[in-house]
């Protein structure tokens, strides 16, 4: 976990229940450094789109835990919504962790969905109104 916090790197954990994987998965951003100004920005601004915002935290600064659940379809995980598409929870753990947990039972449409994103680091989503690009 260490490693994987230090380099950046994606991380799998497997193994039987109640060994401790979903423990180590929550204490990863406590690992990760602050974000830098450009990146607490770039991260607040996702955030904000969402609506996720509070008064007592004007600016993220701590990397961003988001773990959808393992039923979450393909929109809460890229995106979506009518008019301007609004970020999904790839988005919004941007700079931070997103956590798939129970791995095996997420669909793999959903799967399918990561790789573009883990390819490019960013997600396009088309919609009437125009395309939204945002950092994943």
């Amino acid at each position: 976990v260490e490693v994987a916090a230090a380099g950046a790197h994606h991380l799998m954990l497997t193994g039987p229940p109640g060994i401790g994987k979903t423990m180590l998965a929550q204490r990863l951003p406590g690992l990760l450094p602050d974000l830098t100004d450009d990146e607490a920005l770039e991260v607040t601004a996702i955030h904000s789109v969402v609506g996720l915002l509070t008064g007592d935290t004007p600016l993220i600064t701590r990397p961003p835990f988001v773990a959808p659940h393992h039923t979450a379809s393909v929109s809460a995980l890229v995106g979506g919504g009518s008019g301007m598409a609004r970020p999904g929870a790839i988005s919004r753990s941007h700079r931070g962790v997103l956590f798939l947990d129970e791995c095996a039972e997420i669909g793999v449409s959903v799967l399918e969905a990561l790789r573009t994103p883990l390819e490019e680091g960013r997600i396009r989503l088309a919609r009437r109104d125009g395309v939204a690009c945002y950092p994943a």
